[in-house]
């Protein structure tokens, strides 16, 4: 009887990207069964013995143990790739599959025994294409080696953004036919969204983040300052993260349930979060789905996302006076605002849905001879 099964090895829900991933690549490939492998749930699982030669292990090449070290789930560490390896093999074992593929590269999940496949949305070393980046918290070069390793012996790798993708090509020197940018899917249930009228003259700006500091929350607020002498009336709203700043215009409603975050988008005029570090950023797909126009920085898949003066401005890294100016531009034009909000979320109905990259991959492995050999 001819196998069917594909594997698909994820490690929690990815920002609950992993969830509508797998649902994408079941309706895609019908003709298969996939199997859904969580190495968060293998290595809670690991005994005792097996997290202290972790934690151990840890110690001999670091000199120094987190708490996550004990726990198995430390993925900075080199050996991890190994442990991840050791786990999947065990929890597969005497299964046969068509093909495997996984979600991040922060962990092996090469079977070594069939094609195997990557998606992931950034590289350790993209990093250093970061304004400001401290390449003092770099991985070690052990662990750049263990995924160099993964990416030159996967199959294929697909990326959800060209600058990983460039990544790879530049950085990790893996040859270009191997690696094809799929882009993402946004997360959100378009039928359930409201497009209130007066949003954009509210003077609303929305910043959802859950890392007040990476994502550029600092220069947002000091931004803003320079816009409220400019709009007295200007509102920020702060979602995800609970920073310690005091204004009367400004509301801090911290970590919220996802139904709840909701409304904030529909009430905001403007979405800005200039993070800094941003592997992928789905937030921003968010705000394009409920029709708001970006302000961010130019950084990572930033220029994937916006059109310069189409759904939004880009700027350049720590441009205080730059993001204010911005700021006061979209606020003196509510009409602009709708315009570019209307551009951006076209442009993510045609480029970001899920079912368009599942699509492109299914075609890059079919075009691999990978399900050929099965009919």
């Amino acid at each position: 009887m001819t196998n069917r099964t594909i594997l698909f090895i994820q490690i929690g829900s990815f920002s609950h990207i992993n969830k509508a991933f797998f649902q994408s690549l079941e309706k895609k490939f019908p003709d298969y069964n996939i199997e859904c492998l969580d190495l968060k749930i293998l290595v809670k699982q690991m005994s005792f013995k097996d997290k202290l030669g972790f934690a151990i292990k840890s110690l001999f090449s670091s000199k120094k143990i987190i708490r996550n070290d004990f726990r198995g789930l430390n993925q900075k560490r080199s050996h991890f790739f190994k442990l991840s390896n050791r786990l999947i093999l065990k929890a597969t074992q005497k299964k046969v599959y068509v093909f495997s593929i996984q979600t991040q590269s922060n962990f092996n999940g090469n079977l070594g025994y069939c094609p195997h496949y990557i998606y992931t949305d950034h590289t350790h070393l993209v990093n250093l294409s970061y304004p400001g980046f401290d390449t003092r918290i770099l991985n070690s070069k052990n662990w750049v080696e263990q995924e160099t390793k993964l990416y030159k012996n996967a199959t294929g790798i697909f990326t959800m953004s060209n600058h990983v993708k460039n990544s790879l090509r530049d950085q990790y020197h893996i040859q270009s036919d191997k690696v094809k940018c799929v882009y993402a899917g946004s997360n959100i249930s378009y039928s359930d969204i409201f497009y209130p009228l007066d949003r954009y003259s509210n003077k609303n700006i929305l910043f959802v983040g859950v890392d007040w500091e990476r994502k550029g929350g600092p220069e947002l607020f000091e931004a803003f300052k320079l816009v409220y002498q400019k709009h007295p009336d200007v509102k920020l709203d702060i979602v995800g993260c609970s920073p310690e700043i005091q204004h009367p215009n400004v509301k801090i409603w911290g970590k919220l349930p996802l139904d709840q975050v909701k409304k904030h988008y529909e009430t905001a005029s403007i979405f800005c979060m200039p993070s800094k570090r941003e592997p992928f950023g789905i937030v921003y797909l968010e705000a394009m789905a409920y029709k708001l126009p970006i302000v961010g920085l130019n950084i990572g898949a930033l220029p994937d996302f916006v059109e310069e003066g189409k759904n939004g401005f880009l700027l350049d890294y720590k441009d205080i006076q730059g993001m204010a100016s911005q700021l006061i531009y979209l606020l003196d034009n509510p009409k602009l605002c709708k315009k570019m909000g209307e551009y951006g979320y076209l442009k993510m109905e045609k480029q970001y849905q899920w079912k368009k990259s599942v699509t492109s991959i299914r075609e890059f492995i079919e075009n691999q001879g990978v399900l050929e050999k099965l009919r």
